[in-house]
């Protein structure tokens, strides 16, 4: 990553993930213009904080319903360089605007920089994968406990929140480690009882090129934070462990240093210096959101209940 104090960068948005990302840039010794209406110090508009045409990469970190409209603002603006937007890249497939603006594009998965990811990746080069299975879960009232739920993006349809949008990194690192992923049926819905108006839990069953069967299982509701995903092949199985940062095959576990930050800070390392064959394309993240959509006409529409079924 560049660390002269000359490199400039934008940052659309300061919630707690634009706040991450503006915060590794200047400890990479990066001028960071953020752009928010309610940060002290930020610029009130893309169009004020992009003027002198100075700033070279753009972070795009406002709700994803946001997205697409924070793009136009950053091409309108007159930026050019390289935009790194927050997943999943928009909301819905049919609002992508055009990108030729911009040097290049790429979305925020941070997971494929995971080294428990990356090893497993690794380990199963070559492999014949027979089954996988993917769990992601966590109490969605601890995410952001300083705020009413209702009002947080995670909660609101209009933000483009759900728990496919906000736990749509499985998706993608699925297919980074699997290939291109083709759903065959999903259930869930809003299962539990919070204050939401969009889904809460969905189980998938899908299958991609290295994987003929995989379930993927993620939910808000699990007061017990998890993110695992267990690989079997024709020879081992594999358990990796993306809170405990741990890797397990048979009797042997692999630990891993705990930083989250790193995981960023790699990600925009290899996108300011155009290292780009382990980041998230606009093609491989549009895909995923047009997964999403499919998986999403399966469940019970948002503020209803499925009942249990007759006894």
């Amino acid at each position: 990553m560049s660390e002269t104090p000359s490199a400039c960068a934008v940052v659309v948005g300061h919630g707690s993930i634009g706040a991450r990302h503006a915060r590794l840039l200047v400890a990479k010794g990066m001028e960071v213009r953020v752009v928010s209406r309610h940060a002290p110090g930020a610029f009130a508009t893309t169009q004020e904080a992009v003027g002198d045409g100075r700033p070279e990469y753009a972070v795009v970190a406002t709700p994803t319903a946001a997205h697409a409209g924070s793009l136009e603002e950053l091409a309108s603006a007159g930026f050019s360089g390289t935009v790194l937007v927050e997943k999943p890249i928009v909301a819905a497939s049919a609002d992508l605007p055009a990108l030729d603006a911009f040097a290049g594009v790429q979305v925020a998965y941070n997971m494929r920089f995971h080294p428990v990811v990356r090893e497993l990746r690794r380990r199963l080069d070559g492999e014949t994968v027979v089954t996988a299975n993917v769990l992601a879960g966590s109490w969605l009232p601890d995410w952001r406990p300083t705020r009413e739920l209702r009002t947080t993006s995670s909660a609101r349809r209009a933000d483009g929140g759900g728990v496919l949008r906000d736990l749509s990194h499985e998706l993608d690192y699925a297919a980074w480690i699997f290939g291109p992923l083709i759903a065959d049926g999903a259930r869930g819905g809003r299962l539990g009882d919070l204050d939401v108006d969009v889904e809460d839990t969905v189980g998938m069953i899908l299958h991609a090129p290295r994987c003929p069967l995989l379930m993927v299982h993620l939910t808000y509701l699990d007061h017990h934070a998890e993110r695992r995903v267990r690989v079997t092949t024709r020879r081992r199985t594999l358990d990796a462990d993306l809170v405990r940062w741990t890797l397990t095959e048979g009797d042997r576990t692999t630990r891993f240093a705990v930083d989250w930050d790193a995981t960023y800070v790699d990600m925009h390392r290899a996108a300011l210096g155009g290292a780009c064959a382990d980041l998230c394309t606009v093609a491989e993240a549009l895909a995923t959101v047009e997964l999403l959509e499919r998986v999403e006409s399966w469940l019970v529409p948002p503020g209803r209940v499925r009942p249990p079924p007759d006894s």
